[in-house]
């Protein structure tokens, strides 16, 4: 309640006016609210104005960057970024096409803390108005994601060394799915079926079969019907590009990285020159017994001829 004194007609008086304000109280008590939640959020949220003067940054942020708040208000984001000028320059870039779309960006970049330690962050960065519509400056959301971009590259190397051992294996190696679709061959498949890899992927595996006399595609059926493993079933596949191929034809239920049946992987490998160096073997095995046999008739034919020289007169 305001008041103030008045004189009216020779007396002394106050003329009051009482204002509301608890819409004021509840406005500061939201407005505390929100700045507490950005305060103590994980990640760091930070404002900056048009020459990339830091204006405001919560606690994460500066626990990201390893410095205090009284330390990092006011710096230029040069100081508190990388000092390479390569990131310096795209950062400069990203945040001119923002200011110039007005379209919110998102970008990943490398900074280095105060204790020298590098660290990998994601920057979520859309600009900041004034009530007049006019750019001040823009608000930056930074997560720390070194961990997460680490293991991607991990899993980017070790799919790398599965990529090479997989395309350099001899053996014809397809991935399906339960409905025959091929996931993924490797390029001696192209060599022991006679089909182009890039042609295959995405199709019902039957029928890329179509110069031979598919058999291995009954073994695949049965391990997707079984859920179990087939190892070293021989099959003739009749192809008229490699006549009298044989092969040893394997396959095993395919898993997720939870354990759940995703489909079936199909091995198969050309034993033709096995094959053949087998019957090669028997035939000499069978020609050496002959000639074997032959031998010990004649030894015992000509013992027989010359037994009676030998026995003495009477």
């Amino acid at each position: 309640m305001n008041g103030k004194h008045r004189v009216q007609a020779g007396k002394n008086g106050h003329v009051g006016y009482v204002r509301d304000t608890n819409h004021f109280e509840e406005m500061e008590a939201s407005l505390d609210k929100y700045r507490t939640i950005i305060i103590e959020i994980e990640d760091g949220v930070g404002e900056t104005d048009l020459e990339g003067n830091l204006l405001f940054i919560n606690d994460a942020g500066c626990r990201l960057r390893g410095y205090t708040r009284e330390e990092i208000i006011g710096s230029n984001y040069r100081s508190y970024y990388d000092v390479d000028e390569k990131i310096a320059e795209f950062l400069k870039k990203a945040h001119r096409t923002i200011y110039k779309t007005g379209v919110p960006g998102r970008f990943i970049h490398e900074i280095v803390r105060r204790d020298g330690t590098r660290k990998i962050v994601e920057d979520s960065v859309s600009l900041v108005r004034d009530t007049g519509g006019t750019i001040t400056g823009f608000r930056t959301v930074q997560r720390d994601v070194t961990d997460r971009e680490e293991a991607g590259e991990k899993l980017i190397e070790h799919r790398t060394r599965l990529e090479a051992i997989f395309s350099s294996v001899q053996d014809a190696i397809i991935t399906v799915t339960p409905e025959l679709r091929v996931i993924a061959a490797n390029t001696s498949t192209e060599t022991i079926c006679g089909v182009k890899v890039d042609e295959i992927e995405g199709k019902v595996f039957p029928h890329c079969l179509n110069q031979c006399s598919q058999a291995c595609c009954e073994v695949l059926r049965q391990t997707l019907e079984k859920k179990t493993a087939i190892k070293g079933y021989h099959i003739e596949c009749n192809s008229p590009v490699r006549h009298h191929q044989v092969a040893s034809v394997s396959s095993s239920p395919l898993l997720g990285p939870e354990g759940d049946f995703t489909g079936a992987v199909l091995v198969i490998r050309d034993v033709t020159l096995l094959r053949d160096l087998e019957r090669e073997l028997r035939e000499r095995h069978q020609f050496q017994n002959i000639i074997g046999k032959s031998q010990k008739c004649r030894i015992s034919t000509t013992s027989w001829r010359i037994w009676p020289a030998w026995r003495p007169r009477s």
